[in-house]
């Protein structure tokens, strides 16, 4: 009999982000431990530990249900006595002292039968990491962001993101206490920007009552090397028309390098600077969550990432 598994007490699953499809319907999001963001680039935010990507007519599927039933023919890879599922658009790992006799017997199968997603598993967790050929990357629309879009900065400034705050201060090696790390990531997730919509070529910038339009247009992807050795991706967008409020310049960071149908949060970059000026941002990256979702479902996910 299958057991169902709640996602939100498994606290060892990987950080969303980078999605590479190497299997059809299936998403490959990780997360790295520690990349761009100890650069100062949010790029890849990677210190903050979700960094850490279904796809309906907008490309999203907003539900991120954090419940869920194993199913073997997801399983990935076998790391010591945890499995690796995919489970929409990120990575869970499950004890197998929580499974039935049946369940292991057929994620083993699985495992033994596709040896090619173990390889495409380590593979994007190198990409997550910074770790990546030029030829990795590709051109990506402002399509794959369509949606309506919150700030996650009142979930920090309300409290409700303090255990994960917490969470980092504990992990082995971290650098700052809690209040330090919720002191770097108010400055991170700083914007008067609380809302962004996303549809076709025009993105909406909301600020309270207020809202200013720009239609965009893609300019390409700028690769940022980074002094650790690793790398970062921002897609670069740049308006065309619209309202005189509307940024000029729009970068986007989400951790992917390549299309993706499951982008879950991202952090822009955002300013009436050119590109060049605008990349040289390194402490600022304010983050968006998709604009349904609830406190309890960002906690979740960045607790779980």
């Amino acid at each position: 009999m299958k057991k169902s598994l709640v996602s939100a007490l498994l606290l060892g699953s990987l950080f969303t982000g980078a999605l590479y499809s190497f299997v059809p319907q299936t998403a490959f999001v990780l997360a790295e431990e520690s990349s761009e963001m100890e650069d100062h680039d949010h790029e890849g935010e990677e210190d903050h530990d979700h960094d850490h990507e279904g796809e309906e007519e907008h490309h999203h599927h907003h539900d991120h249900d954090h419940e869920f039933e194993f199913d073997a023919s997801k399983v990935v890879k076998k790391e010591d006595d945890m499995y690796i599922m995919a489970h929409g658009d990120h990575f869970h790992k499950i004890k197998a002292a929580d499974l039935t006799e049946e369940q292991v017997a057929a994620a083993d199968k699985n495992i033994e039968e596709h040896p090619e997603l173990a390889e495409a598993y380590d593979k994007q967790k190198d990409i997550y990491a910074g770790y990546f050929d030029d030829a990795d990357v590709k051109d990506r629309s402002l399509e794959e962001y369509a949606g309506e879009w919150q700030s996650v900065l009142p979930f920090l400034e309300d409290g409700t993101l303090d255990p994960v705050m917490d969470k980092k201060a504990s992990a082995e090696g971290a650098k700052m206490t809690a209040e330090e790390y919720k002191e770097y990531y108010q400055v991170g997730y700083e914007t008067d920007v609380d809302h962004i919509n996303i549809e076709g070529d025009q993105i909406t910038f909301v600020k309270g009552d207020e809202e200013a339009t720009g239609t965009y247009k893609y300019e390409g992807y700028k690769i940022l090397d980074y002094e650790k050795g690793n790398r970062g991706v921002r897609y670069l967008f740049t308006k065309t028309d619209g309202d005189e409020a509307a940024p000029m310049s729009v970068q986007f960071s989400d951790h992917n390098i390549a299309p993706s149908d499951h982008v879950e949060h991202f952090h822009i970059f955002f300013s009436n600077d050119d590109h060049e000026k605008l990349l040289e941002e390194m402490d600022n990256w304010p983050t968006y969550y998709p604009a349904d979702w609830d406190g309890d479902e960002i906690f979740a996910d960045q607790m779980n990432h």
